[in-house]
C-alpha cells in the first residue's frame, strides 16, 4: 500500500471518528439533563417538625412533609414531587428537596437567606407569605427583601450585619 493510500485512509477514518463524535454531542445541557424539571422553586418560609413551606414567586405554595433536615427558613429550594393533595397551600411529600445556593454579594456580611429569614420574622401570623425577591444594596449596606401577603406587598429591609 502507498504511502499516499495509507494517509487517505486514515483522514477518512478520522473524518468518520470526528463526525460520530460531534453528532453525539448535539443537543442543548437542557437536552440532556437527568430527569425531570423540579415541580416547584421557591422559599422555604415555615418549617415545623418535618415539614416546611415552600412558596414560589406566582403564589403556588407547598407544604411538604419528609422535608430535608437541612433546608432552612429563607434559603430558595428545588423540590421533586408526585402527587400533591389540592388545597391552598397544597399538601405532598417530598421525593427530592436541593438547595438553590446563591452566591454572597460583595461586601455583604449576610447571606439571602439570612437576609430573608431575619424579614421573615415580622410575617410568622402569616399564612402564605410570598417572597418576590431580595437584592443587597452595597451603598447602604442593607437587603432589600420584597414580601407580598394577600393581595399587599411590602419591602422589607433588613441591615447588613451578622447576627
Amino acid at each position: 500500500m502507498s504511502a499516499f493510500r495509507r494517509t487517505s485512509v486514515w483522514i477518512l477514518a478520522l473524518s468518520l471518528l470526528s463526525a460520530a463524535t460531534i453528532a453525539g454531542c448535539r443537543g442543548t445541557f437542557e437536552d440532556r439533563a437527568v430527569g425531570p424539571p423540579p415541580g416547584i422553586e421557591g422559599y422555604v418560609v415555615k418549617k415545623q417538625d418535618d415539614r416546611m413551606l415552600v412558596v414560589a414567586a406566582d403564589r403556588s405554595a407547598i407544604w411538604f412533609s419528609s422535608a430535608p433536615r437541612k433546608a432552612k427558613v429563607g434559603q430558595r429550594v428545588q423540590v421533586w414531587y408526585g402527587e400533591s393533595q389540592e388545597s391552598y397551600p397544597a399538601r405532598a411529600k417530598a421525593d427530592r428537596a436541593t438547595i438553590v445556593l446563591s452566591p454572597k454579594p460583595s461586601g455583604a456580611d449576610l447571606s439571602e437567606a439570612d437576609a430573608v429569614r431575619e424579614a421573615l420574622r415580622a410575617y410568622e401570623s402569616a399564612a402564605v407569605p410570598v417572597v418576590r425577591q431580595a437584592e443587597y444594596d452595597a451603598a447602604l449596606d442593607q437587603w432589600s427583601v420584597t414580601i407580598g401577603v394577600e393581595d399587599a406587598e411590602k419591602v422589607e429591609r433588613v441591615k447588613d450585619a451578622p447576627e
